[in-house]
């Protein structure tokens, strides 16, 4: 287990002072949903505030965090194939 250092995406202040682009955050979350789903046919069954975060990097990219990895679930290929 490692230490992430980040600011949970309902604390929407403590967003905006670190002047993290909550936009693009969020298209960010919404693409990486969207492909863990239909192309790579997995879920993050555990994807509440608490285990979404958002950081500034060093070179000053914001970067979504997903924490707690422990509870995944297969898609239905059938799903997967008739999404694409």
């Amino acid at each position: 287990m490692e230490y992430i250092n980040g600011i949970h995406i309902d604390e929407i202040d403590r967003l905006k002072q670190a002047k993290i682009n909550m936009t693009e955050i969020g298209k960010t979350f919404s693409h990486m949903i969207i492909k863990m789903i239909h192309k790579e046919g997995f879920v993050h069954a555990d994807t509440h505030s608490g285990n979404i975060m958002a950081r500034k990097l060093k070179n000053g990219q914001d970067q979504l965090v997903i924490l707690d990895h422990g509870l995944y679930q297969e898609m239905d290929q059938t799903l997967i194939r008739n999404y694409n």
